[in-house]
């Protein structure tokens, strides 16, 4: 999972302090990019200083937009997603084993839930 909000930040060549305690898509991106800093919730001290120095020469720290970005976009990530059930689709029937109803309870809690 990986916020909107991160893909306008690459955009705009922005650096980005994500605090992380395990990998993710934000880390790869990150990393890929070469436009962030990683850093864990229990470095306080690391953090204090990365936002002084990012603050101290705001555009000595500006990135360039990659091209790369492109690939994380909803429409990329959608287009990829249709390529898979596309494959999947196209597969003989015997391929693709039925899928068995749920047992049990089943709950679908959205953000809106109370």
């Amino acid at each position: 999972i990986m916020p909107s909000k991160t893909l306008q930040y690459l955009r705009a060549a922005r650096p980005i302090l994500a605090f992380l305690d395990r990998g993710g898509m934000i880390r790869d991106v990150l990393r890929t990019e070469r436009q962030g800093y990683l850093v864990r919730r229990d470095e306080p001290a690391r953090v204090g200083g990365l936002i002084a120095t990012l603050a101290s020469a705001p555009r000595r720290h500006r990135g360039e937009p990659s091209a790369a970005v492109a690939a994380y976009s909803r429409r990329e990530i959608a287009r990829r997603f249709a390529e898979v059930l596309d494959t999947t689709c196209q597969r003989p029937e015997s391929a693709c084993p039925p899928l068995e109803p749920a047992t049990g309870p089943t709950e679908f809690v959205s953000r809106g839930s109370p």
